[in-house]
């Protein structure tokens, strides 16, 4: 799993914890999973296939961190145990990655987005 965290975006974080916490949820569990979204697309569009169980066990979860974090995760189900191998290889096996990649490839598109749809959630839209 890959984990970012987001500095830099005061206003928007200010906005988002004055809101009362049922609200914030609102406004932050949609952001996050649209800019989720997009890693997960990219991941699935660059994962090797060969019976194709790869690219179909590639998911995307929301988890509850704390009562006042949030997070979504995207990665891989234990069905396909063997995207690590892939990812990372094997003293027998080049590492072939697709998360990381996926991840550095859209990290500048998964914020753009988280900030727009956040600022949608808060009402400043």
């Amino acid at each position: 799993m890959v984990k970012m965290k987001v500095r830099g975006m005061e206003d928007l974080s200010r906005a988002i914890l004055a809101l009362p916490v049922r609200m914030r949820r609102k406004a932050v569990r949609p952001a996050l999973q649209s800019a989720a979204s997009i890693v997960r697309r990219e991941i699935i569009q660059n994962t090797p296939v060969d019976t194709g169980v790869l690219k179909r066990s590639i998911r995307q979860k929301f988890k509850r961190a704390t009562r006042f974090e949030e997070a979504v995760m995207v990665g891989v189900s234990q069905r396909a145990y063997y995207w690590r191998f892939l990812e990372f290889g094997t003293d027998r096996m080049a590492a072939r990655p697709f998360i990381r990649p996926a991840f550095d490839r859209t990290s500048k598109e998964t914020l753009t987005e988280f900030i727009r749809a956040a600022r949608i959630g808060v009402g400043g839209g």
